[in-house]
């Protein structure tokens, strides 16, 4: 499989230098290495950093299955993503837009210590595309070549988890699962009015990912006021099918820790961090380094109406992705707004909640890559939990 893959990494990066028009993508740094890092966030964790760790009530318990410990009724959350995206390279910008689905999660309390928990969501993304056109010359003819590469797909993850209070300040949670997805490579040639008979031509590579893992988490309270918690996370090596090619590819080790205070009765303020071991995975003939992430904001309650509640967030976060052919990895910058509503159920068990965030950032540095990113991303998402 690698020769393929560095065939298609060679004919990307050529479209990339001198590219007019971007397809229909996520991002053009998912054609490097294993793709761009997403995190599987609500609205509210998006608002509030991208990671979300320790928060207060119920939320987000992918990347620590110590979380899911403030659930205090069965439920599912499901979040949905689009986003819009300059891209601009050597060649020129182009807007592309698309939508992914970064989180389903269900919770599922189990006696008074113990809540279970499963969940989907997003790893890395492989969604992106490219066309050039050029003049190429036969003999006294000329013709003119349309050069297309496509990319769809990525790798998710799941988990199933368990969080047990060990007392009343103090939780341990622990999950299992694995990464799973594909993706599907074309690289494609069109002739436009040739009138010399030439035949368009294209190749395809079709790639299954598979991949054990397991995390460790522990999450304390301080009374009602403070919230620290962390996680690690082990994932095995990934095994990358295509076809007759198989290879394994290791993959990183993974650390969060975050904490939220109770500033005031209406004022929460939250930081989250996330080291990621990418280095790891140098058997991909591609550039990938050890990245550190960091984000938080504030979350302001005092908007209520009955037993309503609207809080409204902001954030920022910065982080950098992994891969790079050479240069240096492109660092990505947010800041965050963000609304969200309590529609039913106390403060200490909620029954149903919606939260939007709308993100505003950039990814790349045209200098370094003579590739940059600018785009707005939302994030919505709703909780539902059994009365």
């Amino acid at each position: 499989m690698r020769p393929l893959l560095l065939l298609h990494a060679g004919i990307a990066l050529a479209l990339l230098f001198g590219v007019p028009h971007a397809a229909r993508a996520q991002s053009l740094f998912g054609s490097r290495g294993l793709g761009i890092v997403v995190s599987p966030a609500d609205g509210r964790t998006a608002a509030l950093g991208g990671l979300g760790i320790a928060l207060s009530g119920p939320a987000a318990a992918l990347l620590n299955p110590a979380d899911a410990a403030e659930v205090a009724r069965r439920g599912v959350v499901v979040s949905m993503q689009p986003s819009v995206t300059e891209i601009e390279t050597a060649g020129g910008t182009a807007d592309v837009s698309a939508t992914r689905f970064p989180l389903v999660q269900l919770h599922l309390p189990f006696g008074r210590r113990t809540v279970l928990s499963a969940g989907y969501g997003a790893f890395l993304d492989q969604n992106w595309g490219v066309t050039r056109r050029t003049i190429e010359r036969f003999g006294s003819d000329s013709v003119t070549a349309v050069d297309r590469i496509t990319s769809r797909g990525g790798i998710a993850q799941g988990r199933v988890g368990v969080a047990y209070d060990v007392s009343e300040s103090f939780t341990v949670g622990g999950a299992i699962g694995f990464l799973t997805g594909s993706s599907s490579r074309v690289a494609r040639r069109d002739f436009e009015d040739d009138g010399i008979g030439l035949a368009p031509f294209e190749s395809e590579v079709e790639t299954a990912y598979t991949a054990p893992l397991a995390s460790v988490g522990v999450r304390w309270r301080a009374g009602s006021m403070v919230r620290v918690g962390g996680a690690l996370t082990w994932i095995g090596e990934l095994s990358s099918d295509a076809g007759d090619n198989e290879t394994d590819v290791s993959m990183p080790l993974q650390a969060v820790g975050g904490a939220s205070v109770q500033l005031l009765d209406d004022l929460l303020l939250a930081a989250s961090a996330r080291w990621t071991g990418w280095s790891a995975t140098d058997d991909l003939n591609v550039t990938a380094e050890d990245v550190i992430e960091v984000g938080g904001g504030i979350e302001w309650t005092g908007i209520r109406a009955n037993r309503r509640v609207f809080p409204v967030r902001l954030g920022a976060r910065r982080g950098a992705q992994p891969f790079s052919f050479g240069a240096e990895a492109p660092v990505e910058r947010a800041i965050s707004f963000g609304l969200g509503a309590r529609l039913a159920g106390s403060e200490e068990s909620p029954a149903a909640l919606v939260d939007f965030a709308i993100e505003r950032g950039s990814r790349g540095d045209f200098e370094e890559n003579e590739l940059a990113e600018r785009f707005w991303r939302a994030t919505v998402s709703v909780s539902l939990f059994s009365l």
